[in-house]
């Protein structure tokens, strides 16, 4: 799967942004190879000329054979962030990042670039802190404009594991207070592109990850007594299809 390049053990962060990787589908750019939530944010809202972030639903960004760096870029800002997110979740201080993952490298300590834990022994780290690294990691990408180029790359994909990985990234980032709140009150297309994911994608790419969201968003729904998603949700009749497709 991995294409042409020499001495990979050699690889660092420290590399120029210039410098990447092929694979058979995608990329890995060096310099996003770690869990520098900051930095990995920076390149998620990279700002155009108009000092907004890049969208992926703007026409320079077209189709697979046709992906800008930008984007390639923000890519796999998306997957580092998304696995950290999952560690953080899950109260580990191990994950693999994109490239580790294509190179079949063992997991590595988020603690050596990811701050908001400390470096404080394994052992006298709390649920509570990890929860709470967390929640300032999904404010930080939610207040610096990561959430609308995340909607973005779920509206245009490219490639399949964009959108799972995309799922995966807002499962974390709406499991916090307000969070989901807001875009339930900003994004009123995602509840129906959810339910489309789950009546009609593939199970591992769509549907799974698109149901974890879902669940998410309806605990909010019901507990603030959100009247117009919830009206959309039965309009669009999601409790029959779910039924359907887990049969």
């Amino acid at each position: 799967m991995v294409g042409s390049c020499g001495h990979h053990n050699t690889i660092s962060n420290k590399d120029s942004p210039n410098i990447r990787i092929k694979f058979n589908e995608w990329s890995s750019f060096l310099d996003l190879d770690h869990f520098n939530s900051s930095y990995l944010i920076a390149v998620l809202t990279e700002k155009k000329c108009s000092n907004k972030p890049y969208l992926w639903t703007d026409s320079s960004v077209k189709c697979e054979s046709n992906v800008s760096i930008t984007a390639l870029r923000q890519a796999e800002a998306t997957f580092n962030l998304s696995q950290l997110m999952f560690a953080l979740y899950h109260g580990s201080i191990s994950a693999c990042t994109f490239l580790d993952l294509q190179l079949n490298r063992p997991p590595r300590d988020i603690r050596k670039h990811f701050t908001l834990l400390g470096t404080k022994n394994c052992y006298n780290l709390s649920g509570t802190t990890f929860r709470e690294a967390l929640h300032t990691l999904c404010w930080e990408i939610t207040e610096s404009g990561g959430l609308s180029v995340i909607f973005s790359m779920m509206q245009n994909p490219v490639l399949p594991i964009i959108r799972q990985k995309c799922l995966d990234a807002l499962t974390n980032i709406l499991c916090v207070e307000h969070i989901e709140k807001i875009v339930l009150e900003r994004q009123p297309w995602f509840l129906e592109k959810l339910v489309t994911l789950i009546k009609s994608g593939d199970l591992q790419c769509d549907m799974v990850p698109a149901i974890s969201v879902l669940d998410r968003l309806i605990v909010v729904i019901l507990s603030e007594n959100m009247k117009l998603p919830y009206e959309q949700l039965i309009k669009l009749d999601f409790v029959t299809m779910c039924i359907h497709r887990l049969q």
